[in-house]
């Protein structure tokens, strides 16, 4: 029993310390500016994964400026709003508008490197993990 206790305390700790390495903020402070694609969306509540040109168009995008504006140009057209980055928690959170209506989104962000993102998404019983690229 104490040897199944110690092993399960060292993966959580070699998990813990593997996330924390890839976690660290990114050069410009916010770790999110720039133009990104979305690349794959994993459904995980159902098993299931799915292209992000396959779900929104191979034309869509987000832009993160500097100054905390937030572009999502898709096959709908463009969606604006404004973002914020909270280093300390790691979330991501997005205000818009959808179809009129005001709308908060909130992503925690699971692994960040200098290209790339994943990011997870709860709604309901939808547990969604966002892969995103960053594009020149």
């Amino acid at each position: 029993m104490k040897k199944s206790i110690t092993l399960i305390v060292l993966f959580i700790s070699l998990l813990v310390s593997n996330v924390t390495l890839a976690s660290e903020p990114l050069e410009d402070g916010t770790g999110f500016t720039g133009k990104w694609h979305l690349e794959v969306v994993d459904y995980l509540n159902e098993g299931r994964t799915i292209s992000g040109d396959e779900m929104f168009g191979s034309a869509q995008y987000q832009i993160f400026d500097e100054d905390g504006k937030f572009i999502q140009i898709g096959p709908e057209g463009k969606r604006k709003g404004k973002y914020t980055f909270d280093l300390t928690q790691e979330k991501l959170i997005i205000d818009t508008k959808v179809k009129g209506s005001k709308e908060q989104i909130t992503f925690q962000v699971i692994n960040k490197k200098e290209n790339t993102y994943v990011l997870e998404y709860i709604s309901g019983d939808t547990i969604m993990l966002l892969h995103f690229t960053k594009k020149n």
